[in-house]
């Protein structure tokens, strides 16, 4: 039997469990929360780059290579986001899908069906850096920096941010400025986890930052 994470929330349970090789599993909360073991089972760590709480459904590919589904109690259709190092950071796609090696089919809220033998990418590669201090000034200010590329200006980038010990995820859209450098300020009251993600544009694919922890104010 394989034990839930201990990180698991009070009424949460086992929406979906899924190994992809030898020892790597992905395990999906009905919260919307994604855990990955390397062991087995025996130790589960959260995989906080998601960004995102209303996760139905997941599809990996390999222990690398995956996508997670979006959407809402009604069965309305989200996000759909995809990472290729494992879920340290996820790139915004499109909506509902299953997969199979790098092929994915998605469903649009049209009802329309798409196919993709490329991951879902479209265009050339973007990535996109995060940076936030260690730990929040006086009165728990915090301000996350970094920048786009392409250093794109006028681009809208989600920067998501959440408590590390759970709760719901924020979203704040900002828009990137010269040399696709961005900023947002706010105030945190408790250790906070921030990542940001952006949906890509005609000539450039979508792209996503690793998870920045910012600790609490010292008191």
């Amino acid at each position: 039997m394989i034990a839930l994470p201990p990180g698991f929330l009070g009424g949460e349970a086992l929406r979906q469990l899924q190994f992809s090789g030898p020892g790597t599993g992905f395990l999906l909360g009905t919260r919307g929360r994604l855990f990955a073991t390397s062991d087995g089972g025996k130790r589960w760590s959260e995989l906080l780059a998601l960004g995102h709480q209303a996760i139905q459904s997941v599809a990996f590919t390999s222990p690398r290579n995956g996508w997670a589904a979006e959407g809402d109690a009604d069965g309305t259709p989200g996000e759909v986001l995809r990472t290729s190092d494992g879920g340290r950071s996820w790139r915004p796609q499109i909506d509902e899908l299953g997969a199979g090696g790098h092929e994915g089919y998605a469903l649009d809220g049209a009802g329309h069906l798409f196919v993709t033998n490329s991951a879902g990418d479209l265009g050339g590669v973007s990535g996109i850096s995060l940076k936030a201090p260690r730990r929040a000034l006086k009165h728990g200010r915090v301000t996350v920096t970094r920048r786009l590329f392409p250093a794109l200006s006028g681009a809208s980038v989600e920067v998501n941010h959440r408590a590390v010990a759970g709760g719901s995820w924020v979203h704040d859209f900002v828009i990137t400025g010269a040399g696709g450098r961005f900023s947002l300020q706010l105030r945190i009251d408790r250790p906070t986890a921030f990542v940001a993600q952006w949906g890509g544009d005609l000539t450039s694919a979508g792209a996503g930052s690793g998870v920045v922890s910012v600790e609490a104010a010292a008191v």
